[in-house]
């Protein structure tokens, strides 16, 4: 089963990825994948980190340049795309956490989005993605989901739209909607 979760910027799809992840880990499922989640500092985004399911490790995953500087420049180590520097060790780091989380009851991948079909980020997983048994939870820009089945083969099964001031209300319906039959068969099982 894939599972969607869309919304506009700061709507709260990584908080809610979060704490199904949290959820799922205490009814004993294997974990696997990634969640990137805003870096905020004053008030104000300024980058990207990348949490590692499995293992919950946070790495930095890319920066904002300061306005200043007129954006991104290239710098050892890091890759430009829009106004971002992604930290390249990050990047392969992100991309064998999902390799790896491919074997898990479940995956996280968060977030897919334009990068992603231009052939950056976690593009190379992406087809692996739509064949994989098991429950696949994906954090998804609001402009990727047109591209999911052309580019990749990945249908949704539900897809959950995120509201600003949501995430708890997205968190129950995605529990009792989605998630009661398979923690319930895991706990009986």
């Amino acid at each position: 089963m894939i599972i969607g979760i869309t919304g506009p910027k700061g709507a709260g799809k990584s908080s809610v990825l979060i704490q199904l992840a949290e959820f799922l880990s205490g009814h004993g499922f294997s974990l696997g994948g990634i969640i990137s989640q805003r870096h905020v500092r004053n008030g104000s985004r300024v980058g990207y980190v990348l949490r590692t399911v499995a293992d919950h490790g946070v790495l930095p995953l890319a920066t904002i340049p300061d306005p200043h500087t007129g954006g991104p420049v290239s710098q050892p180590g890091m890759r430009p795309y829009a106004r971002f520097l992604f930290h390249e060790d990050a990047l392969a780091r992100g991309n064998q956490a999902i390799e790896a989380g491919l074997a898990a009851d479940c995956l996280f991948v968060d977030e897919i989005g334009l990068w992603e079909t231009h052939g950056g980020g976690w593009h190379l997983q992406m087809p692996r993605i739509a064949g994989r048994q098991g429950l696949t939870l994906l954090g998804l820009s609001l402009k990727v989901i047109p591209h999911l089945v052309p580019l990749w083969g990945i249908d949704l099964d539900h897809l959950f739209t995120l509201a600003e001031n949501s995430i708890e209300a997205h968190f129950r319906q995605i529990v009792m909607e989605v998630l009661m039959g398979p923690v319930i068969s895991v706990q009986t099982g």
